[in-house]
């Protein structure tokens, strides 16, 4: 009602649409604060520290990654158990653990099909879990095992991520970390992005980084860009 007690007129959206929101608000609305997830035990990758990369035993082979820029090719090594690289064969160029990738053996494209189907499983119950072992510094390992606390479905910012390691104000040095980080996807540094909603950067290409999230957020990306 007005002050004069007449009744306001509806304001409605151009062309009577309601209005819909953009990318980058999109993603602003799952914000999740890193840890909650691993408080609900939804955590299904577990990072073990040490690089095995060099262990002689090193398995590895392609493998696709449905439903991402209409299937992306991931090449991924492991020893035993534990998932040691995993990188974006037309960003990783030709070298692989820091070598020649047929210098590492024969590839084993089923076996490494598995773990990422693995990865990506969809179903009621939790998601089999992973492990993980990789180097790096205390600083860069505290920051990746704290973004295997940002469940699926979910993205956090760089500063949120700062503050749940005790490094509040770090946000530039969690940026590094993201990119530094040897194990695409298993270790979603895609899942971070600005406290704006704004992507920022990726390592294996901004596009690609919209895309997995727009799959994980059930998102179009025909949204505007962040």
């Amino acid at each position: 009602m007005s002050p004069g007690g007449r009744e306001m007129p509806r304001v409605r959206p151009p062309h009577g649409r309601r209005h819909e929101p953009s990318f980058r608000e999109a993603v602003c609305s799952r914000f999740d604060d890193p840890g909650r997830s691993a408080a609900l035990g939804e955590c299904s990758v577990f990072l073990i520290h040490g690089d095995l990369s060099r262990s002689g035993s090193v398995r590895w082979g392609y493998a696709l990654v449905a439903g991402v820029s209409g299937g992306d090719r991931v090449r991924l090594a492991w020893v035993g158990d534990s998932i040691v690289r995993c990188e974006f064969e037309d960003v990783a160029g030709g070298g692989f653990l820091g070598t020649r990738p047929e210098g590492e053996g024969p590839p084993d494209d089923a076996g490494a099909q598995r773990w990422i189907d693995r990865w990506q499983a969809r179903s009621d119950g939790p998601t089999p879990a992973l492990s993980v072992a990789v180097g790096g510094t205390p600083f860069q390992r505290r920051v990746w095992a704290a973004l295997l606390a940002v469940r699926r479905g979910a993205v956090t910012s760089y500063g949120r991520l700062a503050e749940s390691i005790g490094a509040p104000g770090a946000a530039r040095a969690v940026g590094a970390a993201c990119g530094a980080n040897p194990v695409a996807l298993i270790i979603p540094c895609h899942r971070v992005v600005r406290e704006s909603g704004d992507l920022n950067g990726y390592r294996w290409g901004l596009d690609r980084k919209r895309a997995l999230l727009a799959g994980e957020l059930g998102l179009e990306l025909s949204s505007a860009p962040g």
